[in-house]
């Protein structure tokens, strides 16, 4: 029996060890006592399956002071999208090896061409404004004040096309 109603009481029990289960709020969902999941009894998914890999290192993880995702960086971890995408705001993001995460690709090829990093005060623009382009001969390097320039002349002269 996973549940029991008592005096308008609803107690639930862990399928593994039997024991009522905690009722404050952040355990609300679990099937397991908080001492049988920090055992690795990891039968049950959060929402999805995890590989056979991954399970066995929560489970070791838990037992020791392990990391469970320790020496998954890059293509080794579950969550790695592959070399390169698109995100929100239209430009590719590239894993960058050195730093071990997804940064603004035009921003790793003009680092690339300058042989060093770019400082974060320093804007990556896109000459034709195709955010995709990242072709080094569509970018240039700004001031973050003068790419804002840039931008605002720029809308002047589209609102001065328009009217006319």
């Amino acid at each position: 029996m996973s549940h029991l109603i008592t005096q308008n009481k609803h107690i639930k029990f862990c399928i593994d060890c039997g024991k009522p289960l905690n009722t404050s709020a952040h355990w609300i969902g679990t099937k397991r006592c908080q001492s049988c999941a920090k055992r690795g009894k990891l039968n049950h998914t959060f929402g999805k399956s995890r590989p056979k890999k991954i399970k066995e290192k929560i489970s070791k993880s838990l037992l020791g002071n392990i990391p469970w995702n320790k020496g998954m960086a890059g293509g080794k971890s579950p969550q790695f999208k592959g070399d390169r995408f698109i995100d929100k705001d239209g430009h590719y993001r590239a894993w960058d090896t050195k730093k071990l995460s997804y940064r603004p690709e035009h921003r790793i090829v003009m680092e690339k061409t300058m042989n060093k990093t770019l400082p974060q005060s320093l804007i990556v623009h896109h000459k034709d404004n195709n955010r995709i382009n990242n072709k080094i001969e569509n970018l240039a390097i700004m001031e973050r004040s003068e790419h804002s320039k840039w931008h605002r002349l720029e809308r002047v002269e589209i609102e001065r096309e328009i009217k006319g």
